[in-house]
């Protein structure tokens, strides 16, 4: 028999209703994370308008909300996708058998990629933002907000990442096609509805948005993989030297 009595209990006893209450305020379902993505997916304008102007309580920071979704997404792609794989393609499986240098350098590209996937979906936000910011210019929302925004968008790519993750482990380019898609439709609807931009004006200038930052971005990428690649083959040349 247990030496405590439950009903001399000199606390309050715990009920259903109490434990529901603090797996709420684990998942944080009244104002955190979920409702965040909820808020964003239904009212996606009102409700960075009112993070940025009015109220900032319920939801989760964009920052806070960026580093949590882009971890998990960090997290199963870097287990469960085969991004080496990625570099590898269109080489000769022979020919880097027989070039162990040249082997040795795509296994190091690989790593160095997966090690900095995170860093990589970070780096995007700036230029999403600059673009967002050119574009919308005449709305007079100044740059760092315009980072809150392309933050929350971001985060909110990421979150569809881990929803629709099954796919992606089943094929990941067909699933990166249409995740893009999706966002560029979503993108394009948010800055209409933050900055209550007519269709007809609303949609070129939302386009124009996507383009101008991932021409942007993927410039700035293709240089800084280009330097990694040099820095990578000048070191293997020396280690093998």
């Amino acid at each position: 028999m247990s030496p405590y009595d439950p009903q001399n209990s000199q606390l309050d006893r715990f009920q259903v209703k109490n434990l529901w209450r603090d797996i709420l305020k684990i998942l944080n379902l009244e104002k955190g994370i979920l409702f965040t993505i909820y808020a964003l997916t239904v009212r996606p304008g009102e409700t960075i308008n009112q993070f940025l102007f009015e109220d900032r309580s319920k939801l989760t920071k964009p920052f806070p909300f960026l580093l949590l979704t882009v971890t998990i997404i960090t997290f199963l792609t870097v287990n469960f996708i085969d991004l080496e794989g990625a570099f590898m393609a269109g080489t000769n499986v022979s020919e880097l058998e027989q070039d162990p240098a040249k082997a040795k350098y795509f296994e190091a590209l690989g790593g160095m990629f997966i090690q900095g996937y995170n860093i990589i979906q970070l780096l995007s936000v700036p230029f999403l933002a600059m673009a967002g910011y050119l574009m919308f210019k005449s709305h007079r929302y100044n740059y760092a907000e315009h980072v809150v925004i392309a933050a929350y968008l971001t985060g909110m790519l990421a979150s569809w990442y881990v929803i629709g993750f099954p796919l992606a482990y089943w094929n990941y380019m067909i699933f990166s096609v249409i995740l893009t898609l999706l966002f560029g439709v979503y993108c394009t609807i948010v800055y209409i509805r933050v900055f209550n931009e007519p269709l007809g004006e609303g949609i070129p200038k939302g386009i124009a948005v996507q383009v101008i930052y991932y021409i942007s971005f993927f410039l700035v990428m293709i240089a800084f993989m280009m330097a990694i690649a040099f820095y990578l083959v000048v070191k293997i040349k020396g280690e093998g030297g």
